[in-house]
């Protein structure tokens, strides 16, 4: 066993659960709440090589509770970055992006949402727009989403009082409940 993955419902692991794994490199834990751990959940010196992959508002928390802390690195799964004036959570596993509310929550005007972006050296497909991500911006006009785009969250343009245009290709396939 070199990788596995573990998610987001995950609540406990029992003892021994992955004792006797010292090829485990990469462990993905999608759980936000650290889930807790019978003695010797891993095997120690398995995890003393291996890296952990968490939801980027839980690293700190797992980097305090044992046995996770134990991992040798432990890294985010995903990171909040605001470019061009638009925000964005970016999974560095998938290396794909998310429109995400932003913090002022307004966009005047025309938003054309890209098919991709770039941060750190790393191209990002934008395949989703996050609920709410549009939501009560009454200046917001015209929305253009990209080809790469396959769904739009729920309320992501909810209260949207100015928006006249808005241009959905294709490729979408989901409309949350309440978008527009």
């Amino acid at each position: 066993l070199t990788s596995v993955t573990i998610g987001n419902g995950v609540e406990s692991i029992g003892a021994e659960a992955f004792c006797d794994c010292p090829e485990l490199h990469d462990v993905y834990c999608y759980a936000e709440n650290v889930p807790s751990t019978q003695s010797d959940a891993f095997d120690a010196e398995g995890i003393a090589n291996a890296t952990l992959h968490v939801p980027n508002a839980s690293v700190e928390r797992y980097r305090t509770i044992e046995p996770w802390s134990s991992f040798r690195t432990i890294v985010a799964i995903s990171t909040e970055v605001e470019i061009n004036g638009i925000n964005y959570e970016l999974n560095g596993e998938t290396k794909q992006a998310t429109v995400i509310k932003n913090s002022s929550g307004e966009f005047p005007g025309e938003v054309v949402i890209p098919e991709s972006v770039e941060h750190d050296g790393s191209a990002y497909s934008v395949t989703s727009i996050g609920e709410q991500a549009f939501w009560n911006c009454s200046g917001l006009t015209s929305v253009t989403i990209p080809n790469s785009v396959t769904s739009i969250g729920f309320q992501a343009f909810w209260k949207c009082s100015g928006l006249t245009s808005v241009t959905i290709p294709n490729s979408v396939t989901s409309i949350g409940e309440q978008a527009f």
